[in-house]
């Protein structure tokens, strides 16, 4: 039996939890979200590595983060995040749209808590490992959750993050920026630039991708009609693409590892 789609990303539809309606991010506003995004994307597993906290891991994000607004100061005595709740605030006003919220202080716990307002003039409470999820969503249906690697030495994660460093340089002023991706993919697709600001950040992504890959597609077909390649290695344009995070272009799987064995 076929596994069932999920098909609510590509067609830009909101997510629910907890009655809490969570919408995909539109185009038009991706300038702020990506400025404020670092609110929800801080490596938490990578600050308890370097304080060498392990209580951290222990921590829901939503908890480390108001920690880290409250407490992060730098030589000076300044926050290193002043504007930090600011802009998770900012991050949640878009994701949560029409859906008035507030974020304050549990007065028993001393622990900070979100007030969504839903419908039937229903009130829902978030607390720590609640906003966790909606963070999960957030990130995944903005292409933007990446799977790490899980109990890594802390060495060991300084080094990959060091080749993802090196990696991202080697690129740089190859890929075309978002601005010239939107310019792009408005005219190869006759989209008005309006048309692609109502887009969902992730229908725009899938949607830029898969049109690459069928213009690397009907380039190959071109040169496969002079014999210039094999008719079993002229791709599909409707094949499968796997999605890739930042770790693919340094981690290698265990059948090239073996391929090199034999080389060797």
């Amino acid at each position: 039996m076929q596994n069932k789609s999920d098909l609510r990303d590509i067609w830009g539809d909101y997510k629910c939890y907890k009655n809490i309606k969570i919408y995909p991010v539109l185009m038009k506003d991706i300038d702020t979200f990506y400025n404020k995004s670092y609110s929800i994307m801080i490596d938490k597993e990578g600050f308890s590595a370097s304080f060498n906290d392990p209580t951290i891991l222990t921590m829901s994000y939503f908890d480390f983060y108001n920690s880290l607004v409250c407490m992060a100061v730098n030589e000076d005595g300044d926050k290193l995040l002043p504007n930090g709740l600011e802009d998770l605030f900012s991050v949640l006003k878009i994701a949560l749209r029409e859906q008035d919220f507030s974020i304050a202080t549990d007065l028993k716990t001393g622990r900070p808590v979100i007030f969504v307002s839903v419908e039937n003039n229903k009130v829902m409470t978030i607390r720590g490992m609640e906003f966790d999820k909606i963070r999960e969503i957030i990130l995944k249906q903005n292409n933007m959750y990446i799977d790490q690697p899980k109990n890594l030495h802390p060495e060991v994660k300084k080094s990959m993050e060091k080749a993802i460093e090196y990696f991202a340089k080697k690129q740089k002023g190859k890929m075309a920026t978002l601005e010239e991706q939107i310019a792009t993919y408005s005219v190869a697709t006759k989209t008005p630039i309006e048309e692609i600001k109502k887009m969902t950040i992730y229908q725009f992504d899938f949607n830029i991708n898969r049109m690459s890959w069928m213009m690397e597609c009907f380039k190959i077909w071109s040169m496969s009609a002079s014999g210039m390649i094999p008719i079993e290695d002229i791709p599909n344009c409707l094949q499968h693409i796997p999605k890739t995070n930042k770790y693919d272009e340094i981690l290698i799987s265990g059948s090239e590892l073996n391929k090199f064995k034999e080389i060797s």
